[in-house]
């Protein structure tokens, strides 16, 4: 779904739900280095974030100055950048996801510190993620993640066991005890608990790239799953056409309950036969909730 919003500086700017950055995207974007004030000087702090440019080192050598991030959004900051300016995970994961949600870019440190914390309860998160909500729901995967600081707070990633795994999501990697530390194996695997989970830093030092990291925020929160294995997390940085466009249309909607919804209308069915191959080409865990009426279906 795309929509047009009106920014703080009162422009008019036409946001589509989803961004698939690529990799060659970012790096002809440049790296950021900091930010500037009005002048173009750099300066260490800034008071409200996302109504201040800062500076890129293009490819060619040459440093220009950004627009701010309520006007572009989250989506075309790499994950060196985001620390380069000074965001922590829980920040950067909140604009990104605020956006899936919504069709809107963040427009103040206000609004994102309030897109860092958890609907309430099931009014709110109908208000935030739409009717199809899952908020109750068992199953983690199936939620909206919203990680908080603390999540990442007493470890830290090391590395892989294996020092080139052949599948980076069903390989142990090593965290490190900041207490004790002590060096112990995972134990888990990520496909069991999402790239998403990791930090900004220790996706990393694991080796992945923003664009593979926003792959598997967008995965979780759109298809409410965790990105499965390296095939998977290929095909899903970049889908065809006909999924990123209906994965933009539809948003959350389309995974709530496979076999319903708009998907698998008659009417529409040659049309979305794509996104119901795409939704269907992996396993997802399935709904562990009853479908009991909720508050939602006085909506």
């Amino acid at each position: 779904m795309s929509t047009t919003m009106t920014l703080r500086d009162g422009t008019e700017e036409w946001v589509s739900r989803c961004y698939f950055p690529t990799e060659e995207r970012l790096a002809s974007l440049g790296i950021a280095i900091g930010w500037v004030d009005e002048q173009g000087n750099a300066i260490d702090r800034v008071p409200d974030r996302l109504n201040h440019p800062y500076a890129v080192l293009s490819p060619d050598g040459h440093v220009w100055v950004s627009c701010p991030l309520f006007a572009t959004g989250f989506e075309e900051l790499s994950l060196k950048d985001a620390l380069t300016l000074g965001f922590t995970t829980s920040e950067y994961q909140a604009g990104i996801r605020h956006r899936l949600l919504t069709s809107e870019l963040l427009q103040t440190e206000e609004g994102l510190m309030a897109e860092q914390i958890a609907p309430r309860d099931e009014a709110e998160a109908i208000c935030r993620e739409g009717v199809f909500t899952d908020w109750d729901e068992p199953s983690e995967a199936r939620r909206v993640p919203y990680p908080c600081e603390q999540d990442f707070e007493g470890y830290e990633i090391v590395g892989w066991v294996d020092d080139t795994p052949l599948d980076r999501l069903r390989s142990e990697y090593l965290v490190r005890d900041l207490s004790s530390d002590e060096v112990r194996p995972s134990e888990v695997y990520l496909c069991d608990v999402g790239i998403e989970s990791l930090s900004i830093e220790g996706a990393l030092r694991l080796g992945f790239s923003t664009s593979e990291y926003h792959a598997a925020l967008r995965t979780r929160i759109l298809e409410r799953r965790h990105i499965q294995d390296e095939e998977d997390l290929l095909t899903s940085v970049y889908p065809p056409i006909e999924v990123r466009s209906g994965l933009d249309d539809h948003g959350r909607d389309c995974s709530y309950r496979l076999g319903q919804g708009e998907l698998w209308r008659h009417d529409d069915w040659n049309r979305n036969a794509p996104m119901r191959a795409w939704l269907q080409r992996v396993g997802r865990p399935e709904s562990e909730k009853s479908d009991r009426p909720t508050m939602s279906t006085a909506f």
